[in-house]
């Protein structure tokens, strides 16, 4: 499947460097995934990855990918970080926030979490919160889940910015080069049909075009 690039939806993402949590969401087919990590290979970022494709939900299981993918980037921290375990109560909490706040990160760092609507379990949401509160330089956290009405983020409004559907989805022009894109020839009033018909729903355009 081709990419389109597109410039509109990288001007948004350019907020993920200004505030500590960014918050991509929509149902699936919209591109998320896609969206960010295509934003961030443009902008030459290699972030910490955290894919809870497999999720059990559990919060065993998101400790350990989080660690995990930490570890591939910085083994020592991952491993201090996976021996501490999931922190269940405040004395680890505290712990692992120190450890968190004491590195320097010199450049921007972005840890994206992605599907975390299969791990939004209270516990963890309030492990990123804590996080985030700490306001720790050139650290950003990158959420992509498809449903965020569980998750209380009214308590993080300033250190939050939250990118949406209706930014996501694609415009009538978008849908044309798309079109260009995948060499299929179509006249302007078939564009306005494919916009109307799908809602700029990029995983329904790209059905119209193989079908």
């Amino acid at each position: 499947m081709r990419i389109l690039f597109r410039e509109r939806v990288n001007r948004i993402l350019t907020d993920i460097f200004k505030y500590p949590l960014f918050v991509v969401t929509a149902p699936m087919g919209y591109g998320k995934t896609t969206a960010v990590r295509e934003f961030l290979k443009y902008r030459k970022i290699k972030p910490i990855w955290v894919s809870l494709i497999a999720s059990d939900g559990t919060m065993t299981y998101f400790w350990d990918r989080l660690t995990t993918q930490i570890g591939q980037v910085d083994k020592n921290l991952g491993e201090q970080l996976k021996s501490l375990g999931y922190p269940v109560d405040a004395p680890r909490t505290a712990k692992i926030l120190e450890i968190i706040s004491n590195i320097e990160y010199k450049h921007n760092t972005v840890l994206v979490i992605d599907d975390f609507h299969l791990a939004d379990s209270p516990e963890n949401f309030n492990l990123i919160s804590y996080i985030v509160r700490e306001g720790i330089p050139n650290l950003h956290i990158v959420l992509i889940m498809r449903d965020m009405t569980a998750i209380r983020f009214a308590e993080l409004t300033s250190l939050c910015c939250t990118m949406t559907l209706h930014s996501l989805k694609f415009e009538q022009d978008e849908i044309e080069q798309y079109f260009k894109l995948m060499q299929y020839k179509s006249s302007p009033g078939e564009m306005e049909k494919v916009a109307r018909y799908t809602g700029g729903w990029i995983s329904m355009i790209y059905l119209i075009i193989v079908g």
